[in-house]
């Protein structure tokens, strides 16, 4: 004859074992599906080239597809839009740039929040950036450049664009007389 306590034991191992997935549970299994890393910028530049590296690795580590997605446009506004619009389930992935944090100071508004709606979880590359000049150049230091500068006022360091002519074909094309359009600041 069974006890109470048995059948209780019984009961809670039943419960266990019909119990619902658990956030827990779905982090022990991920990945179980691909992975989508989205780039705001078009195949071939420095952000795609470090997704496609990264996806590479990630890939054979998880044992899942990573695939990395280029969704070009706007400073990648485009990009982290969708992003920003996805499921917060691990799946989708943004390579984010500068432009997370440019963009928000100088658009009044924006389709997301990059400080609510993104967290960052990864460094994926430090890299420098160079000053350069011609080897002709006289400036072989950033002291020299400095010097160079306060020489020459209002000349050293700006270069003003050449004027072409225009020719009668011009301005003919009405999409190449026009700039793109830019998000209103209001």
């Amino acid at each position: 004859m069974r006890t109470v306590a048995q059948y209780a034991l019984m009961a809670a191992c039943l419960l266990f074992a019909a119990r619902p997935a658990t956030a827990e549970d779905d982090a022990a299994r991920y990945p179980t599906r691909p992975i989508h890393i989205i780039v705001g910028f078009a195949a071939g530049g420095g952000n795609d080239v470090i997704a496609r590296i990264f996806a590479q690795k990630l890939s054979e580590d998880l044992g899942q597809p990573v695939i990395v997605e280029n969704k070009p446009g706007a400073g990648a506004i485009v990009a982290t839009d969708y992003v920003a619009k996805s499921v917060g389930d691990g799946y989708t992935l943004l390579v984010g740039a500068t432009g997370m944090a440019i963009n928000q100071s100088i658009y009044a508004k924006l389709p997301y929040d990059s400080l609510r709606d993104f967290v960052a979880i990864s460094e994926l590359v430090t890299y420098p950036l160079l000053l350069i000049v011609a080897a002709s150049s006289p400036i072989k230091s950033v002291n020299d450049l400095v010097a160079y500068a306060k020489e020459r006022p209002g000349t050293a360091c700006s270069r003003r664009p050449r004027r072409r002519p225009r020719s009668s074909t011009a301005s003919t094309n009405p999409r190449r007389s026009q700039s793109a359009p830019m998000p209103s600041r209001s």
